[in-house]
């Protein structure tokens, strides 16, 4: 390594270090009981599920292989794919059918421009196989991330089980590995305390994973945690659900605002569905997730149990795919971008983990600017940006792409980078916290 290089690492672990430091001392700061309840903002895209775990398919990953012995492409996806001469069939009949993350976009935008325009459609192409092909697509994607993915544990029937007895848990591994281990511990001393019942649980009842310490026992209750994901998975929901899961069997669902009002959870309507404790968090999905089902009469239900093949072909999830052009025109999408946007003016501390910002998320780059939308809005906010593979430099030439007017020349000292995991971002922290 020359000298340069070794400069380099010093100058991004010194750099590295300062943003843990000053998020330490942001959130130790929010002790004094008179400040209020505060909105911190976690958006999180596919680097925070691969901190989690390391299998989940990267962005590109998730899109250009698909195994085709599902057969999801028999009859409705094979035969659009041949017909619009997206491949050959000798393609389509390997075991593994490969594609151009380029050409999925494709793909998809062409599906999103033959139901939008009518008249554009070639032959043989309709409305209802129109419907089909999407349905199958997003079957393909769903089941390629269920391998990986938390899903819900200890169902009851309510209507044969007490009330008090009901478990609806999206618990993590039975083992979960140290990283793992960590992030949950991360969460636990921001959140640290829960309303139940109007009352503030105390230490004891924090879950077992949680690390006891002498600052845990002060509580942070005027720290609320709200979620904004590009991601289709059940992390954030699994992180929570380890954190309180002791308390009286409760979960992410009983605290969790989702932007919309399910008709039904997992097969049940036992759980409260207006969300009104002091704390209560938010949990957006911008592209929809692996959980969210249309009904027929256009409202929609939450359903953590697992899915196969047979499950996926009847009924898929409400997923945004890639497209050169993504059509958020849907009820549910509408309602959800206008909480992420209400949510982010709101809120007065961003962090933002594993997204790279790319330029072709125009809509998304312009949601994240109503966080900050000139330098009065940004007096009393803060930014964290979180990402790997970028140096410092390139992480604040993004931010600055997106919140042009809030952020100048010189850089506002409440705008910290973390070049590197999100994993190291949380241990760092956390060895800080057990330190004081």
């Amino acid at each position: 390594m020359s000298k340069a290089d070794e400069r380099t690492d010093v100058n991004t672990d010194s750099k590295n270090q300062s943003a843990v430091k000053a998020f330490y001392d942001l959130v130790n700061s929010y002790k004094d009981k008179e400040k209020g309840y505060t909105n911190f903002v976690f958006f999180v895209g596919a680097g925070f599920s691969q901190a989690w775990d390391e299998k989940f398919p990267k962005g590109k990953e998730l899109f250009g292989k698909f195994s085709n012995e599902s057969r999801l492409f028999n009859d409705s996806l094979e035969c659009y794919l041949q017909t619009m001469s997206w491949c050959k069939q000798k393609t389509l009949n390997k075991d593994i059918f490969n594609i151009n993350f380029n050409d999925f976009k494709k793909i998809v935008f062409s599906l999103d421009m033959y139901e939008k325009y009518k008249e554009l459609r070639p032959k043989y192409i309709d409305s209802n196989g129109l419907r089909m092909i999407r349905k199958n697509l997003n079957a393909l994607i769903a089941l390629k991330i269920w391998e990986h993915n938390p899903y819900l544990q200890g169902l009851y029937d309510t209507t044969t089980c007490p009330p008090e007895e009901n478990r609806y848990i999206i618990y993590p591994p039975e083992k979960p590995i140290e990283k793992q281990i960590e992030i949950i511990n991360f969460f636990s001393i921001l959140r640290n305390t829960k309303i139940n019942n109007n009352q503030v649980l105390t230490e004891k009842e924090i879950h077992p994973l949680s690390r006891g310490s002498k600052n845990n026992s002060q509580g942070l209750e005027k720290i609320r945690l709200n979620h904004i994901t590009t991601n289709y998975d059940f992390v954030i929901e699994c992180i929570f659900d380890a954190c309180i899961n002791e308390v009286d069997g409760e979960s992410h669902l009983d605290f969790v605002y989702r932007g919309f009002t399910p008709d039904e959870y997992s097969g049940f309507s036992g759980i409260r569905k207006i969300k009104n404790y002091p704390l209560t968090e938010s949990l957006f999905k911008l592209n929809g997730g692996l959980e969210i089902y249309c009904n027929p009469d256009g409202t929609c239900r939450i359903d953590y149990r697992k899915k196969g093949l047979e499950n996926l072909k009847k009924k898929s999830p409400l997923l945004i795919l890639p497209s050169y052009e993504q059509d958020y025109s849907s009820p549910y999408f509408k309602e959800i971008l206008q909480k992420s946007k209400e949510l982010l003016t709101m809120a007065k501390v961003l962090i933002i983990v594993g997204y790279s910002l790319p330029e072709e998320d125009i809509l998304i780059r312009f949601l994240l600017k109503h966080f900050a939308l000139d330098k009065v809005d940004f007096q009393d906010k803060t930014i964290f940006y979180i990402n790997k593979g970028e140096s410092h430099n390139k992480l604040r030439k993004k931010l600055k792409s997106v919140f042009r007017e809030a952020i100048n020349r010189p850089l506002p000292k409440q705008v910290c980078t973390f070049s590197g995991y999100f994993n190291e971002f949380v241990e760092k922290f956390n060895q800080l916290w057990e330190r004081v």
